[in-house]
């Protein structure tokens, strides 16, 4: 079986730690998300690339999502996080989400473009203050390789363990249970292709 996931939702996944509440209030909205995304992109130099599209695979498992921005005079790419308020406020499982996001981008980007390493950055933007806060990590491609494989392969035995239970439901399901049988089959539907 293949799956497909999204770097942000297999992230979500594998690297959470701490408490499971990835809330952090007040949030902004979507509209305040991307007009502080812009803001950040448009005080780059020229040649900052915005929104890279990127794929990557492991043992069945497509990985894909984009990068929020690439600046190659720098070799840095950059994972950006708007937020409204104090930043040292942030939750610890955040920030490990975040870098989670960012680290499986580069590998990807590295990947993509034959890298042997970049500086993997957050950039917290406050939507209020304006302020840029950069956050930085150097990393060579086999490092970045090495953490996007335990990120796939925590979410493959997730999944064929959920796969398993699910076939299991389906194949010991009474007539009263029908609702596990349109769960798993559309979970499946989703994950694979």
């Amino acid at each position: 079986m293949t799956y497909v996931v999204a770097v942000r939702a297999m992230c979500e996944f594998t690297a959470r730690r701490g408490d499971l509440d990835l809330r952090f209030t007040p949030a902004p909205t979507s509209l305040e998300g991307i007009a502080g995304h812009v803001t950040v992109a448009g005080r780059r130099a020229s040649g900052y690339e915005t929104e890279i599209t990127l794929t990557g695979t492991h043992r069945g498992l497509t990985v894909r999502g984009r990068a929020d921005g690439y600046d190659p005079a720098e070799n840095r790419l950059e994972e950006v996080k708007t937020h409204r308020g104090e930043l040292e406020r942030m939750p610890a499982n955040h920030r490990a989400l975040h870098w989670a996001q960012a680290l499986v981008y580069g590998h990807l980007l590295c990947r993509t473009r034959g890298l042997d390493g970049l500086t993997v950055a957050l950039v917290y933007f406050d939507i209020g203050s304006q302020k840029e806060t950069l956050l930085t990590q150097t990393h060579t491609a086999r490092e970045l390789e090495i953490f996007f494989v335990e990120q796939c392969e925590r979410f493959l035995d997730w999944a064929v363990q959920e796969e398993a239970h699910c076939s299991f439901r389906m194949d010991n399901s009474v007539a009263g249970s029908a609702s596990w049988r349109w769960r798993c089959i559309a979970r499946r539907e989703t994950a694979s292709r």
